[in-house]
């Protein structure tokens, strides 16, 4: 195959729309002029460009759709803590009547961590910490694990990891929303006692 071909194949390969039509009517050519081993080299070059750009669009567009997703997970996070928390951020520790260490990571680990609702609420805060230079691994240092020890210094129940971490907004935001929701099951709980 002659320079044009390699060139034509090169670019196509890279995604360049132009090179892969000319690599096509390249290949149109050869078989127009009778030249089918040509032709045939040119049609498989310009398929394999082909399908090669195709996964790299299909894998753009899936990259793309994931963000925007998280973005609107992280938005509605936001969301949901303003409409419970219309005055900002409260004063630390939170109120926690009754609540123990243990009520917190029996909520946590055997009801928040596996619904739904607050999946972007766990992924988002695992995600922040990372950032900050928490280390995640197991057994000992899991999310939850991690997310209980840090619910505890909320509540006032211990001292966690210090200020660091609890001062981001950001982690502050999911911390809160989960505190809202363990102090909401445990009033339910208190109240299906009485």
């Amino acid at each position: 195959m002659n320079d044009e071909f390699l060139d034509l194949t090169s670019r196509a390969v890279r995604g360049e729309k132009d090179a892969l039509r000319d690599l096509f009517a390249l290949a149109d050519g050869y078989k127009d002029q009778g030249k089918l081993k040509e032709a045939a080299e040119a049609f498989r070059e310009s398929a394999i460009a082909f399908r090669i750009t195709a996964f790299h669009n299909l894998n753009r567009a899936e990259t793309a759709e994931s963000l925007a997703k998280w973005h609107a997970t992280v938005c509605e996070i936001y969301k949901l803590w303003i409409k419970e928390n219309p005055d900002g951020f409260r004063a630390l520790p939170l109120p926690a009547v009754e609540l123990s260490k243990e009520d917190i990571r029996r909520i946590v680990t055997e009801e928040l961590l596996h619904e739904s609702t607050f999946g972007g609420v766990f992924d988002h805060l695992q995600v922040m910490l990372t950032s900050l230079g928490m280390q995640f691994y197991s057994p000992g240092g899991s999310i939850q694990r991690r997310v209980c020890i840090l619910l505890e210094e909320i509540f006032g129940l211990g001292t966690g990891y210090g200020p660091e971490f609890i001062s981001n907004h950001d982690v502050r935001i999911c911390l809160d929303l989960l505190a809202a929701e363990i102090i909401k099951r445990r009033e339910t709980i208190s109240s299906d006692h009485i």
